[in-house]
Formats: C-alpha cells, structure tokens, sequence
C-alpha cells in the first residue's frame, strides 16, 4: 500500500478512536479526502462553483502526473554577464548542423547596437557555454523590442528574419558572420522550411503573399514563384507553420492550407473561417495539433482540418487581467517537464505592462490551466542541453537568456507561490457546520515552512498556520489539536485545529522563499454538524 494511504487510514482511525469518547447519539466528523488537486486554474466562475479539484486563484505552482500541486522550479543565467542593462532579446533558436555540431542563435535590439549572436557549446560542457559572439558583421540591423524575429533552419543554415515587413531575411551557416540571404527576396516578417522550399511572408508590400524559393536552393527566388492567399479582404498573414504534410497560414480570422510539393501542384484551401492569430510566435505544434493565440485573447487548438476548440474557457479572468493590445507580441513554446508530456507555455503582458511579465501554462495530461510570475520574457525557445534533455530558453529585457526549468530560486530570487482552493460548502451536510481539523499531507523537504490560511464565509486573509516541510521522523508525535507536522520519512502531516463555524470553508497554500521546494500531495478537511453540538 502507498505510503500516503496507509497514513490517510492511521489518521482516520486516530480519528475514529477520539470520536468513541462522544456519547453514542452524537454526530461524527465526516472526513472530506482532496487528493487530487490538479484541476488547475478557474477564474471565469465564482470560487463557490468550481469543481472541488479546481483553483481559485494560483500562480507558480504546477501540476504532478498524480495530482499533487508543486511549487514551480526555477531559473538559471545562461550567459553570467549581460550583454547590456538594456539588451532586449527579441527572439531565439537552437540550431544544429547535419556534423553534430549546435549553437544558439539570437537577435537582440539595443537601442542604435542591434545585433544578430551566436553561442557556442563547449566540448564536453553541460550545454551552450554562456559566451555570446557578435555575428552581425556588415549587416546594418534597426529592429526594435517589439519586432520579434522568426527562423528556419534550411540546407544546414539557419534563416533570421529580425521581424521588420520591410528587411529581407539573413542567413548563418554557423561560422564567420550573417549575411543577407542570396537571390534578392523580397522583404518579409516569416520563414518557414516547407517541402524543401523556403517560404517567406509578411511583405509591407505585398502583406497577403507567399512567396517560395527553388525547390531545394533557399538562395533562388523568381518574383512569379507567389501564391497569393485572399488579398484585399481585411486581413493579412500572420503565421506560417509547416507541419502534418503541409504549410498553414493564419491570418486574423482564418486559416488556410498549402499543400501539394512543387510549384506544379501547389493547392490552397481556406479551412477555418471566423478564428485566426495576430502572433505568429504564439503558434507551437503539440501532439500533432497546433495550439496559438486567438487576435481576441483565447487560446485555441486546431487539428489541422476544420475543427477549433478554445481551452482557455476557465481563465477568463487572468485573460481580461493581460495587455491586449500586446497580444500581437505573446511568444510561446511546447516544452516538456519530464512527466512525458508537452506543455504550452505563453508568455503575455499584464495589463498596463508594456512588456511581457506573465506565463500562462496549460498542462495538457490534466487540461489544466497555471500562471507564472517572475519571468519576463520577450523571447522563448527550447534547446538542448549537454545530452538530449532540453530546456526553455528565455530571453528578458536586461541582456541575458535564462534556463528555465533550473533550481528552485529565479537566479537567486525568491519564488512567490500560492494555491487558493475553492470555497467549500460540502453539501452532503446541509446545516452550518464546523470545521474543527485540517491534515496536510506534503513532501518532507527541509528545515522550511508551508503557510496554509484556513478562512471561514470568505473572509481575508483568515487564520496563518505554518507547516514544517522538516517532518519529524516519526509516524507520531505527541500533539493531537495543536499544529504540528509528522509523518514518515517521505511525507509530513500538517494537522492544524482550525475550529471555524460557518458554511464555506476556503485554504490558501503559500511559500514565498527561495530554494524551498514544496509538493502538496493533498489534504483532509474534517466536518462537523453545527448544528447538533
């Protein structure tokens, strides 16, 4: 039997011996068992109709496979030393070469210095090696913050579109510096490597056009190799994904499929109508279905035929919280955490915020939504560590790329988690009620506490009791009522007297504190019939 179970049933039946002291037509406490809590965030409806799983309100804590709430780990800097105070990354790329060989591959916009870098990786190093090399050479660069690059990797190369509808694209071959891609291409703000063409949109000029390169020589381009995608009807290309057999294009209220392999037999059909994208860098591939940002500020999944779900319904809230008129800058990628399944991590803007300071991250096992504070990120890729594990690449506001996930401080800052459950009302006992005992059952980590708020009818901020994540070494200790912290040599039982008549019962979880991990495995609220004591 799993440990935690078989100190769920000792802590019923301690319970059930307290109760043979009451008299025999007495009421029991009835025990409310939430184990799995990973229903994530529900901000759309009222904290009293929420599932029981779900959130009130969460931020930096993620979901276990099994349903635990776990603080979210945090961040490392890539390159020690910044590149300025005011170095602005506008977007990032792995990029490895057909001999083994890998880098990683930036735009930063720094005022009048906008350059093009490169990062090495180190022989024998545990991933990039933390030096950024100008590789801008005699390209003359002027893209600001806001204007978020795009790559492709084509023919051993890396394509860099720093973003602007009026500059053509560059190329690396990974040695020396960029230099403007061959065969005089028209401007462009996308690059996308499709069925051994380069396809590139986003023309000033032409804003509703595609226009592709040889087959199999990204440097040739004919000004008669374009496909025109339904100009002059109010929207513009905002996105190119080559994925499932075929090129998609998103403009702001529809989507459009290319497919077929050569000039000979190009066929474009227009498959959504009604849903689009303003944020090319908002649409990831997961599990073979593309998951983006809506112009309105939902966010929807797309199985690349003609069927669009919106999974962004229960957090509404945060939404209406966000910058929209930044939603056309929201950057996001797929990365997974090892639980063996990929996540959606978008970064966006609070509101009033003029740059990005928010991840909204939906956990696609549970279908659950989380929001992370402390990362500011105006760029997002992943990239290989020293084997194949990856990580996200973060770029911030302040010249540095950051590791995320690494540590469990933000290079050293705090992390200010917090978990608010729903407003309870267990309906099973309809009278007012008290709730006499809380049981937290929590991962022993370290000398370091837990702060669960116990708060009754909706009062703020309630009852503080700490939670020790020490734990004690023995199964149990002396206290019965008082707060204390037992358990065995993996898991600590905070139990905490809350004594608390009234009809909604409501826990908020926090640990504000570097370096102190904290998993939540679940809890026990003990009820009690008000009305009969």
């Amino acid at each position: 039997m799993a440990p935690l179970r078989q100190l769920i049933r000792l802590a019923f039946a301690a319970s059930f011996l307290l109760a043979l002291t009451v008299s025999a037509d007495a009421p029991v406490w009835t025990p409310f068992v939430h184990l799995n809590n990973a229903g994530g965030l529900n901000d759309s409806y009222d904290p009293t109709a929420i599932a029981d799983h779900e959130a009130a309100d969460v931020q930096n804590f993620v979901f276990s496979t099994g349903g635990a709430i776990v603080k979210r780990s945090g961040f490392s800097r890539v390159n020690s030393s910044a590149l300025s105070s005011t170095a602005v990354f506008t977007g990032g790329i792995f990029y490895r070469q057909a001999d083994g060989d890998r880098f990683l591959v930036a735009t930063v916009s720094d005022g009048a210095t906008d350059r093009l870098y490169s990062m090495d990786y180190g022989a024998g190093t545990i991933g990039p090696d933390g030096t950024w090399d100008d590789i801008s050479g005699s390209l003359s660069l002027a893209f600001g913050t806001d204007d978020l690059a795009d790559f492709a990797i084509a023919q051993d190369q890396v394509v860099i579109e720093d973003g602007v509808n009026t500059t053509a694209p560059y190329v690396w071959t990974g040695s020396g510096n960029a230099a403007a891609l061959g065969g005089s291409p028209d401007s462009a703000r996308f690059v996308e490597l499709h069925k051994n063409h380069l396809f590139k949109a986003g023309d000033s000029a032409e804003p509703s056009t595609l226009d592709f390169s040889g087959n199999g020589n990204i440097a040739s381009w004919t000004s008669t190799d374009e496909i025109n995608v339904e100009t002059n009807d109010g929207q513009i290309i905002q996105a190119l994904k080559s994925a499932l057999d075929a090129l998609y294009i998103w403009k702001q209220e529809s989507i459009f499929r290319l497919s077929g392999t050569t000039r000979d037999d190009w066929v474009l059909e227009q498959m959504v109508d009604g849903v689009g994208t303003c944020s090319n860098n908002s649409v990831v591939l997961i599990n073979n279905r593309f998951v983006f940002l809506t112009c309105t500020g939902d966010v929807a999944i797309y199985d690349g035929g003609v069927n669009v779900q919106i999974i962004s319904a229960k957090i509404e809230g945060t939404l209406a919280a966000l910058n929209q008129d930044r939603f056309d800058q929201a950057v996001a990628v797929a990365f997974d955490d090892g639980t063996g399944d990929q996540d959606y991590y978008l970064s966006l803007s609070a509101s009033g915020a003029s740059t990005h300071n928010r991840w909204l991250v939906f956990d696609t096992h549970h279908r659950a939504w989380t929001k992370f504070t402390g990362l500011t990120s105006n760029a997002l890729f992943t990239y290989e560590l020293g084997s194949l594990q990856r990580a996200i690449g973060s770029g911030d506001y302040a010249g540095r790329l950051n590791r995320y996930p690494n540590t469990d401080a933000d290079a050293g800052a705090a992390i200010a988690a917090y978990y608010i459950t729903k407003q309870f009302s267990y309906p099973d006992i309809p009278q007012d009620k008290s709730w006499m005992l809380l049981e937290v059952f929590v991962n022993q980590e370290g000398s370091y506490n837990l702060t669960a708020y116990t708060r009754a009818d909706f009062e703020s901020p309630g009852t503080s009791n700490s939670i020790s994540l020490a734990g004690s070494g023995s199964l149990w200790d002396t206290a019965v009522w008082d707060v204390d912290a037992y358990g065995d040599t993996t898991t600590t039982i905070g139990r905490i007297e809350v004594n608390k008549r009234r009809r909604f019962f409501q826990i908020r979880f926090e640990n504000n504190n570097a370096s102190e991990p904290v998993t939540i495995k679940g809890f026990i609220n003990w009820i009690f019939p008000e009305a009969r004591i």
